[in-house]
């Protein structure tokens, strides 16, 4: 299949989330509480802006399932730095932006956990899901140099823990009209 070219823009994830409140309040509906904690500082990422906003509502929509009966959806960015390969062997040495992605839902037993980033892999009733969204947000994220981790225990609740590299690039001027 053709692949989309992404459009990279230097952003501060502070702004993509608070900017994603409103599309994921419609998403996730009224009976779950959004909370969003954006870090203190600017946090610059070199991203396609609707790429990133896709994987939030990947993440909102799982949460959402996994929250029949309501919750809370928290959304947290935090810088986090990787200073060598003894820090995180997953992550080459940098500053990053650690976005959590967190609910207090159902949970996922270690079977689900280890296959949640497989394409077509869902725990839904044929027919119900395609099964595409975490592997998606996998995909988009492992291309803009990051990496996704889920922490989760049945009855527990799960949070999604995505890395994505800071940039030294400068944002764009703004422009007054």
């Amino acid at each position: 299949s053709r692949r989309d070219t992404a459009s990279l823009e230097v952003v501060d994830v502070n702004d993509l989330i608070v900017g994603s409140a409103e599309i994921l309040r419609r998403m996730i509906g009224t009976d779950i509480d959004l909370v969003m904690v954006p870090a203190p500082v600017p946090l610059p990422i070199e991203v396609d802006p609707s790429q990133f906003e896709q994987v939030l509502v990947n993440l909102a929509v799982n949460a959402r399932d996994a929250m029949p009966d309501g919750g809370k959806l928290t959304v947290a960015d935090t810088p986090y730095t990787v200073d060598d390969m003894a820090d995180d062997a997953l992550l080459p040495p940098g500053n990053y932006v650690k976005l959590s992605v967190s609910d207090d839902g159902t949970g996922m037993t270690s079977d689900v956990r280890d296959r949640v980033f497989e394409p077509f892999f869902t725990t839904k009733e044929t027919g119900e899901d395609s099964g595409l969204g975490l592997s998606t947000c996998f995909g988009i994220i492992k291309e803009n140099g990051g990496d996704i981790r889920v922490k989760t225990a049945l009855g527990e609740g799960t949070t999604f823990d995505v890395f994505l590299p800071i940039t030294s690039k400068p944002a764009p001027a703004s422009v007054d009209v």
